[in-house]
């Protein structure tokens, strides 16, 4: 059975995907409820993502080394609504930005591997551009790794 998800994408729904991942899928109801929860979960780099979404995505290894990464490049922040850690999120400096000390010329890249805009508000899209450089370079390119 299809069914019509966010973007008009026509998907065939096998399985239910997580509740956590619900949010963007929310004013469908039934199938194509149900589509749009499966094809979200089989998007690697979700629009509109919640921490969940972050989360679900990166591997334990991943999450807790990106974790490090951020608390070592900038500091540790203020709790701020939508993500567990408490890291300087936001951050927009000269030469490196976001919690994760990320050099400024990286963004274009990320922006083109995960569709995000830089600068951002939303700290699963802060995370997923950090996540998207790991997996694209290695840790090895953060002095903290």
């Amino acid at each position: 059975m299809a069914a019509l998800c966010a973007g008009g994408l026509a998907v065939v729904a096998l399985s239910v995907a997580s509740p956590a991942t619900a949010a963007p899928c929310e004013k469908h109801q039934g199938a194509a409820k149900k589509a749009c929860l499966e094809h979200r979960a089989k998007q690697a780099y979700p629009p509109k993502p919640a921490w969940s979404d972050f989360k679900a995505r990166a591997s334990a290894y991943e999450y807790a080394t990106l974790h490090r990464i951020a608390i070592c490049e900038m500091g540790t922040g203020p709790k701020v609504g939508g993500s567990p850690w408490r890291v300087k999120w936001g951050v927009l400096y000269g030469t490196y930005s976001s919690a994760f000390g990320i050099w400024n010329g990286n963004f274009s890249t990320t922006r083109a591997i995960t569709g995000y805009q830089w600068p951002t508000t939303v700290p699963a899209e802060e995370a997923f551009h950090a996540l998207a450089l790991a997996r694209k370079y290695g840790f090895s390119a953060w002095g903290c790794f």
